[in-house]
């Protein structure tokens, strides 16, 4: 009497349903990492882009995310007016971001706030076009 062991076979045996699904996606993500190779081998453009907004203009009234993300908080939104503009510049090779200055809260609660682009949500000026268009 004789008996075959397969290694291979006995290790895919003892797998869980977890462990298999968790091989299936990482096998996944080998594939695109793999496709993403060859595109660049390949010369092919890089894929997508950054997103980037243009940049509100000093007047501009914003609506954006002020505040820390912790395990106990969340930034909340807030809507300020834009006070200054910094446009992203090449210092020594690198690249610093765009700043946004804002204003917000009345009387003696106000406050000023250096933010990214990023943070805002909702701007005066993407309001703007619309209502040209509708104007004609």
């Amino acid at each position: 009497m004789s008996f075959d062991f397969n290694p291979a076979a006995a290790a895919v045996a003892t797998l869980t349903a977890e462990q298999r699904e968790r091989i299936a996606k990482l096998r996944e993500q080998i594939a695109k990492i793999e496709a993403r190779i060859a595109a660049i081998e390949q010369g092919k453009p890089a894929p997508k882009a950054k997103k980037e907004r243009p940049l509100p203009a000093v007047g501009d009234v914003v609506t954006f995310l002020f505040g820390r993300t912790t395990p106990t908080t969340s930034p909340k939104e807030v809507t300020g007016t834009v006070v200054a503009v910094k446009p992203a510049e090449q210092v020594d090779g690198k690249t610093r971001p765009a700043l946004v200055r804002v204003r917000f809260g009345e009387g003696f609660d106000e406050q000023t706030a250096t933010i990214l682009p990023a943070a805002i949500r909702e701007s005066s000026a993407d309001e703007q076009p619309a209502l040209a268009c509708l104007s004609e």
